[in-house]
């Protein structure tokens, strides 16, 4: 029973510093993750990963990319950049009217690790400033509005080592997004706020 009891816990020390190494200053981290609302959080598609197309009277095209990369400042604490690309189409089948949403942005973002034996639970906080344009055009009519756009996402996850430095991360969160019309006179800013969960993949690299 001694023996038993000593093999478990050399192989939790064994994994506690394997998940150290993962977290531990001077590490790089890159990934990229999706998202789905919750409670009507509409705008946190920013935020996402994926590509969606589909027919029918309107065809809609949706593209969203976000890359991130990171630097451990010091053990389990590690701060980067998040770069946000999305693009939204909608075209009638029958018609030549087009509706089409580009929006581009960056923003840092500070995650810390509580590592523990198998998983690494964390605390996340994210900021981006972007612009979002809007344009619309028919056979009569054409408009384009732009929105400066900033979003705030704080939540808390779990990441799960899938290979030696692979997690697969699950985050929970709120969102909170402001979109000012950059050429409105007045009552020119809408907001929207609400949960979020992320998913995605984080990659852990040495100098």
């Amino acid at each position: 029973m001694k023996k038993f009891c000593l093999l478990i816990t050399a192989i939790f020390l064994l994994s506690f510093n394997a998940a150290q190494a993962q977290l531990e200053k001077g590490k790089i981290m890159t990934g990229v993750a999706s998202t789905i609302s919750i409670g009507g959080a509409w705008g946190s598609e920013m935020m996402s990963l994926g590509f969606i197309s589909s027919s029918g009277d309107y065809k809609e095209t949706i593209v969203n990319l976000l890359p991130r990369g990171g630097y451990f400042i010091m053990d389990n604490l590690v701060v980067g950049l998040d770069v946000v690309t999305s693009l939204y189409t909608e075209k009638s089948s029958s018609t030549d009217d087009k509706w089409t949403q580009n929006m581009f942005g960056g923003g840092p973002f500070t995650r810390y690790y509580y590592p523990l034996e198998t998983i690494y639970p964390f605390g996340e906080l994210s900021v981006v400033f972007g612009q979002e344009v809007d344009k619309y055009k028919s056979a009569s009519y054409e408009n384009e509005d732009k929105m400066n756009v900033f979003m705030a996402v704080l939540g808390a996850g779990v990441a799960k080592p899938i290979a030696e430095r692979v997690t697969l991360d699950i985050m929970a969160g709120y969102s909170h997004v402001i979109w000012t019309h950059v050429d409105a006179v007045e009552n020119g800013k809408e907001t929207c706020s609400g949960l979020i969960i992320k998913a995605g993949f984080t990659v852990y690299l040495g100098l």
